[in-house]
């Protein structure tokens, strides 16, 4: 084979690595933890919402039975978190940052 075939077909499979490894890159965050009670004990079904500060989009989640949640996917920006459970003070928090590729650790 003629060197400037093999080349050719080196700088095509170079630029098909690079294009794969370009779309795998995360563009996104997300937020998750856990919630307990005031003694340590884990809180399932509790209503947690999320909303971006800046655009307002808002979405919701239901904490698992080992109260745990998570929103992944969120665009990088600032968000409010709120967490509900009748029976229980509602919590709020403000002014989250994520970034992206960021998965921030927030346990209420």
């Amino acid at each position: 084979m003629p060197r400037i075939a093999r080349f050719g077909i080196l700088v095509v499979i170079l630029a098909l690595v690079g294009a794969g490894t370009a779309a795998a890159q995360n563009t996104s965050g997300a937020i998750a933890g856990t919630i307990t009670d005031t003694q340590g004990g884990v809180l399932p079904g509790v209503s947690i919402t999320v909303t971006n500060s800046e655009t307002g989009v808002a979405r919701t989640s239901v904490t698992e039975g080992d109260g745990r949640y998570r929103f992944a996917g969120l665009q990088p920006g600032r968000y409010d978190l709120r967490a509900e459970l009748q029976g229980f003070s509602t919590v709020e928090v403000k002014n989250l940052v994520l970034t992206i590729g960021l998965e921030y650790p927030k346990d209420i």
